[in-house]
């Protein structure tokens, strides 16, 4: 077989690999059903039921809850269709979780929470700067935020709660439904950077192979110098 054939051969077989190593990377299914199931086998509790999903960019935030508390999880989503769940962040017990991810295109501040007795309209909040912004959550059940005009994560404090008449309701809802004393865990996939890992490891493979059959044998040496 001719060098240049072996070569070509490395090479879809090479690409074959790839595309067989994303799809590992990449196994889930964007349905709800799919996504719960991944969260469940990546977390120790029960009850697990996805409440809210959100895609920005090239993630999907899911908000869930389970038996004493609620989280979101991040997965990236793949070319095939697929995703991967690189994250969780959980509370125990309710609160607002508080997060920061970055996306293909642009790094934002992630809040996550449930809109208690569906009396909130309207969450205000306060930048570093005392610039406000204002989002509607008046729909939502359990609502997922992802701002990109934030500087930073705001701290609790600065945040209010509105109803519908525009009526403060934060200390309302703080004293009834929020304790922050409870704290929360975040958990993430220690496997992943292993991917990249075998990308690396077979390119390398396969760079040898072509090298080997193109590397001049030895009674290719000795005709040149005769």
């Amino acid at each position: 077989m001719k060098k240049i054939y072996k070569a070509l051969l490395i090479v879809l077989a090479t690409l074959a690999i790839f595309i067989g190593l994303y799809y590992i990377q990449y196994p889930t299914k964007e349905d709800r059903a799919s996504l719960e199931s991944e969260i469940q086998s990546f977390q120790d509790f029960e009850g697990i039921k996805i409440q809210n999903e959100k895609i920005i960019d090239n993630k999907i935030i899911a908000m869930y809850t389970f038996n004493g508390g609620m989280g979101y999880a991040i997965f990236n989503k793949g070319i095939n269709g697929r995703c991967l769940l690189t994250s969780a962040h959980n509370s125990n017990g309710d609160t607002i979780l508080i997060g920061c991810e970055e996306t293909s295109k642009d790094s934002y501040k992630v809040f996550a929470g449930k809109n208690y007795d569906n009396k909130i309209n309207t969450i205000e909040f306060i930048d570093t700067d005392e610039r406000r912004i204002t989002v509607d959550v008046s729909k939502e059940d359990y609502y997922i935020l992802a701002l990109s005009n934030l500087k930073e994560a705001s701290p609790m404090g600065k945040f209010n709660l509105y109803d519908a008449n525009g009526n403060s309701i934060k200390e309302e809802i703080i004293s009834k439904y929020l304790r922050y004393g409870k704290g929360g865990d975040s958990k993430f996939k220690m496997e992943l950077k292993m991917f990249d890992l075998w990308y690396v490891v077979v390119t390398f493979i396969s760079g040898i192979c072509i090298y080997l059959i193109y590397k001049p044998s030895k009674k290719e040496n000795i005709a040149t110098i005769g």
